[in-house]
């Protein structure tokens, strides 16, 4: 895991991120770069996190082959950057065949364990399968939205492939472990909800990554940051989305008095929550369930004592809507009481900041959360140097703080390499 954090306002962009790559929840390595630079000719930085490689290769190498080969790239927004380098990931021969097929292989049997614990609790053979079509039959409504989808796969090309794996997992945990009769009604239902779940974007394997794209294109004079899912390579497709898109040249178009700034946390972002809204998320949480909790036994215990038994069915119903209904009201009230007491203020001070105060602001946001994790757990999941850049339209990406694994008194080759008239062109700039 690890903590990451961006600061926007028409300055410029602040960038945040610890060094820990957390191995199996054990072993922390406390070496990792997740901040990249694509230049000198462009004023764009690539931030990542979650998984460290993308089906085999590293995302730093992947990162830096992309801007080798983007040197002279003209890029108008950082749309069109965030654009180009999801079509070279789909279309670079960065991942072997057995790993893009160890990609689908890990959603299919992901997705059938998690039936199968359900379909275990039944004790007849009729209850199972039905409750089999029933979960198969949740994930396909619950992932039908249009909106949320990442792309669609062809029935045609595609189905009779995903179908050959899905029979494959389904004969190994449900024939052969649950005794399950397999049906082809079976077969095909199961196969329709790996369909819409790899399309839709509720969806987050083992394999997910977050990237950040942050800076200014060519024609932008704001910054702007869209922050990505990357979630493995399905059939010919790779699986991500955006998630936010930040715009402060939009922002300026349509309301040039708002959006003057932003704080955004990637990866652990409780006690970066805690900073700009006031309160811990799992506190948040914690005070709902308490509250909805609290009403129930009210409402349990005034039907009980003052409605008649016949009507107390009744009665419940009308209370158990009566209180989703308080329930959404108190958390509107909890929002806005956040946005006009902590998130408000804080944005308002964070668009008047300067550089150098975005930047150490950021940097702190990101320590505090590794004091932290030091703290209440034996694994950092937080730690090592933290790096820190500014980006902006007049200076480009300007480090402030960078860690490297060598020495630079003893590669003389490592500078002559970077620094030639060569290299300058290929804006390969990471020392």
């Amino acid at each position: 895991m690890t903590a990451e954090i961006a600061i926007i306002n028409r300055s410029g962009i602040a960038l945040a991120a610890d060094s820990a790559v957390t191995i199996n929840n054990r072993r922390v390595y406390k070496t990792s770069n997740k901040i990249f630079s694509l230049g000198p000719d462009h004023d764009i930085a690539i931030m990542i996190y979650g998984n460290s490689n993308f089906l085999g290769a590293p995302w730093e190498a992947i990162i830096k082959e992309f801007k080798r080969t983007h040197s002279d790239a003209k890029f108008e927004t950082v749309s069109d950057c965030t654009n180009a380098f999801f079509n070279y990931l789909t279309y670079a021969r960065s991942a072997c065949r057995n790993e893009k097929r160890r990609s689908l292989l890990s959603l299919i049997v992901e997705m059938a364990e998690t039936i199968a614990d359900e379909v275990n609790k039944k004790e007849s053979a009729a209850n199972r399968r039905k409750a089999f079509y029933d979960i198969c039959s949740a994930i396909i409504e619950g992932n039908s939205i249009q909106s949320d989808k990442v792309f669609y796969i062809s029935r045609n090309s595609h189905k009779k492939y995903i179908e050959s794996h899905c029979n494959d997992v389904l004969d190994s945990i449900f024939k052969d472990e649950l005794s399950m009769t397999i049906v082809n009604k079976m077969r095909k239902s199961f196969a329709e909800s790996v369909i819409n779940t790899i399309e839709s974007a509720h969806f987050l394997s083992k394999y997910m990554s977050g990237v950040v794209f942050s800076g200014y294109g060519k024609k932008q004079i704001l910054p702007s940051l869209i922050h990505t899912f990357v979630d493995g390579h399905f059939l010919s497709y790779t699986r991500f989305w955006i998630s936010t898109h930040k715009d402060l040249n939009k922002a300026e178009r349509n309301n040039g008095s708002s959006q003057k700034s932003s704080i955004f946390s990637f990866a652990q972002n409780d006690v970066s929550s805690l900073f700009i809204e006031g309160v811990l998320p799992d506190l948040e949480k914690a005070f709902m369930q308490v509250h909805q909790a609290a009403n129930r036994v009210l409402i349990d215990d005034l039907i009980s004592t003052w409605v008649p038994q016949g009507q107390q069915a009744v009665e419940r119903a009308i209370q158990r809507k009566a209180e989703r209904k308080s329930a959404h009201h108190v958390r509107a009230e909890m929002e806005r009481l956040k946005n006009d007491f902590q998130v408000r203020p804080t944005l308002d001070l964070v668009s008047t900041l300067p550089k150098e105060d975005m930047c150490k602001m950021a940097e702190s946001m990101v320590g505090i959360t590794s004091l932290k994790r030091k703290i209440e757990s034996h694994v950092e999941t937080v730690s090592g140097p933290i790096d820190v850049c500014f980006i902006s339209k007049a200076d480009g990406v300007i480090w402030i703080k960078r860690k490297n694994y060598f020495d630079l008194r003893y590669n003389s080759d490592y500078l002559e390499r970077k620094f030639s008239r060569s290299s300058t062109v290929s804006g390969d700039d990471d020392v």
